[in-house]
């Protein structure tokens, strides 16, 4: 009886394995061969071009890459167009692949190329999809004889993906933070875990370029001591008044390019207050010293700056940003990005 038992157990365990197996099996094997062709998808990634729509965390479909790899199994070459050679089906519906070149994003997939005679060569493909849909990848080309070849059919679930589109807002959120910590004093504490920055370094920058805000608002000296206490009543303000909003506008995963509005305090307005309150004290003193003039107007500063209106930009900031080493960081070819939000948030330069 006891051996009897033992043998159904075993039975049963073995048909739960199998089982097992061949669900895992299903879900991790996008590929399919026919007598021409073995195709396999290699991985694939939700990405964003800047030609597209506003990025909607919440939406249901994205712009998904593929990398398909596609092997040769004839002695002939074989030519493959990604965007007329392979589709995706959903049911009936025939789903054709998408062009996208973005060079802000460095977003180019090639539009034609050759296998040769037993060789392999991985394809990038574009589709519109829906992001938790499964779907048929057709892969049909031409040989260089003219010879149609049997297609090659296989099943891709697009929710094996999913991750991939949840990250799309990385830069986002890691310039977020960068700002937050930098200039409003507000510490995010996975800053670091998300961006390749040196904390201490940005943060003495900061407070560096308010001494050029000073300057630019006054032109007059100010002592180091005074300068510390005047910065610490801007960053106040700037808590108070400043804001930001950032908008992703594409993002192949390696790069990325953010927009941002911003209000903040102008060192303009501040050094407009300023000259008030010294042509002020001016006026009703008795023997038009302007040494005291100036000493009457830098004592106020902290009043003038943490009274003065804030200042909405009339331009937008274009950022680009790169991921390296699983970090994002400041695309250094284009322009110089600590130093433009050093400018704006700790040097008062609103336009």
């Amino acid at each position: 009886m006891k051996k009897s038992i033992s043998v159904v157990l075993a039975i049963v365990m073995l048909l739960i394995f199998t089982a097992c197996s061949a669900g895992e099996d299903k879900k991790a094997d996008s590929s399919g061969k026919s007598k021409v062709l073995e195709a396999t998808v290699e991985d694939g990634a939700f990405i964003l071009s800047s030609k597209n729509d506003e990025f909607d965390p919440e939406g249901d479909t994205g712009t998904i890459k593929l990398n398909v790899a596609v092997k040769n199994k004839t002695d002939s070459s074989i030519n493959i167009f990604p965007e007329n050679d392979m589709q995706l089906f959903d049911g009936e519906e025939q789903i054709d692949a998408v062009s996208i070149f973005d060079a802000s994003i460095e977003l180019e997939v090639p539009s034609n190329t050759s296998i040769g005679a037993d060789k392999k060569k991985t394809f990038s493909v574009l589709f519109e999809v829906e992001r938790d849909k499964e779907y048929e990848l057709n892969i049909e080309p031409l040989l260089m004889s003219g010879e149609e070849v049997e297609p090659v059919t296989f099943s891709v679930d697009m929710s094996e993906f999913e991750d991939t589109y949840e990250v799309l807002q990385e830069p986002v959120d890691a310039l977020t933070a960068y700002i937050d910590t930098i200039y409003f004093d507000e510490k995010d504490d996975k800053l670091e875990e998300m961006m390749q920055v040196d904390v201490e370094e940005q943060l003495k920058d900061a407070e560096k370029e308010f001494t050029q805000f000073l300057d630019d608002a006054t032109f007059k000296e100010i002592s180091s001591k005074q300068a510390a206490k005047l910065y610490d009543t801007y960053v106040e303000t700037l808590k108070d008044k400043g804001e930001f909003h950032i908008q992703l506008k594409g993002n192949s995963g390696e790069k990325a390019v953010v927009e941002m509005e911003y209000i903040g305090i102008s060192a303009m307005d501040v050094g407009d207050e300023f000259s008030n309150v010294r042509k002020d004290y001016l006026e009703k003193s008795a023997d038009y010293n302007t040494k005291k003039a100036d000493e009457y107007a830098i004592s106020k500063l902290d009043k003038i700056i943490s009274g003065v209106d804030s200042k909405e930009s009339r331009n937008n900031l274009e950022i680009r940003m790169v991921k390296k080493d699983g970090k994002w960081a400041f695309e250094s070819g284009y322009s110089d990005v600590a130093k433009e939000l050093n400018e704006i948030f700790a040097g008062g330069r609103i336009y």
